[in-house]
């Protein structure tokens, strides 16, 4: 594709969803300065690598373009996700049940990047396991074995 061509759709992209792919990247990072960061750096990848906006869902392919870079962004700045981004935003944490709240939370922070990638595209975005896997460039087994294990790994951590 043409390189100008390129940056006018990028362009055009991100007029039509940069505000979405902020939303996401703040829901993850919890943080202004490194949402904005981040925003950037989704549609400079988008630049850099060439990859074709013109597919059938371009929004989510920029929501697992903006996990990976939050994700990122939270190792480098040594920060620990919350948990919270795997709820909609709207949820608050029930006032009666802090303990699973925060159980989740731990859950949450003891997942490797992957897991937390996974975990977010496919119990908070609505992935289906073939959507995942194609996503993350893994096979739809692997992100099973993946699913399975943290589903296992919750069961026993967070309180009944």
């Amino acid at each position: 594709m043409d390189d100008g061509l390129l940056r006018v759709r990028v362009a055009e992209a991100y007029a039509r969803f940069g505000h979405l792919v902020r939303k996401r990247c703040k829901a993850i990072l919890r943080d202004d300065a490194l949402a904005e960061d981040a925003l950037h750096d989704v549609f400079a990848r988008i630049l850099s690598s060439e990859v074709s906006l013109e597919i059938e869902e371009p929004l989510r392919m920029l929501y697992v373009v903006a996990t990976r870079i939050a994700i990122d962004h939270q190792r480098r700045a040594k920060r620990k996700p919350n948990g919270e981004e795997l709820f909609d935003e709207t949820l608050a944490a029930p006032s009666n049940d802090c303990d699973l709240w925060s159980g989740l939370r731990r859950l949450f922070e003891t997942m490797t990047d992957d897991e937390r990638t996974l975990s977010i595209l496919v119990f908070r975005d609505g992935f289906t396991q073939e959507e995942a896997a194609d996503s993350l460039g893994v096979s739809r087994v692997t992100v099973n074995k993946r699913i399975q294990g943290i589903r296992e790994r919750a069961r026993t951590a967070l309180p009944h």
